[in-house]
């Protein structure tokens, strides 16, 4: 899986695009690295363009695991829904 995040141009939206074959792993090393990412911070809208990334090797449980990732980021940033 890779991705590229960056500031949209407006200065308030950061967009994450992703591709390739999804990975438990990678998605994890993603939300590291928005974590630490110049233009995030915690509260900021994040879009996140999954339309082009390949889920077919994912089942329920990827797909359960991958939300507690999200979850653990959300904490982690005290992102508020």
């Amino acid at each position: 899986m890779d991705w590229k995040i960056e500031l949209e141009a407006d200065g308030q939206v950061i967009r994450v695009t992703t591709n390739g074959f999804f990975r438990l792993r990678e998605q994890e090393r993603m939300f590291e690295e928005l974590a630490v990412h110049a233009a995030f911070s915690p509260g900021m809208p994040v879009l996140f363009d999954n339309r082009v990334l390949d889920l077919s090797g994912s089942d329920a449980e990827t797909m359960r695991q991958s939300v507690e990732i999200v979850q653990r980021f959300l904490r982690a940033q005290r992102v508020e829904r």
